[in-house]
């Protein structure tokens, strides 16, 4: 919907500027990335082939980060899997090796 789009765009735009600020992705942008992306997947569907912008716009950055991205919540996440997981596998070079170790 709408109101979901707008909300996790500014969500995003908040987590950004943080890790902007502080130069890097520290503990706490760790865990609000986390929730982010829980929360832009549940609600944003991806239409047919194509990845669905805002998803598209979260697993980019996740995967600019995913080296540096750490804790309980990140690797609770990932061992989900799913479409989140995926699509962030698709932009990591290395990535697939990574999930696919982890099942």
């Amino acid at each position: 919907s709408e109101t979901c789009n707008v909300f996790a765009f500014r969500k995003i735009q908040e987590v950004l500027a943080r890790a902007h600020e502080q130069n890097r992705c520290h503990p706490a942008v760790f865990a609000e990335t986390v929730r982010l992306a829980r929360y832009v997947y549940a609600c944003a569907n991806a239409p047919n082939e194509s990845e669905e912008p805002l998803r598209d716009l979260v697993s980019t950055c996740m995967a600019m980060w995913f080296m540096t991205l750490q804790g309980k919540e990140w690797e609770e996440l990932m061992a989900e899997g799913g479409d989140f997981v995926l699509d962030v596998a698709r932009k990591v070079p290395g990535a697939w090796m990574l999930v696919v170790n982890q099942t």
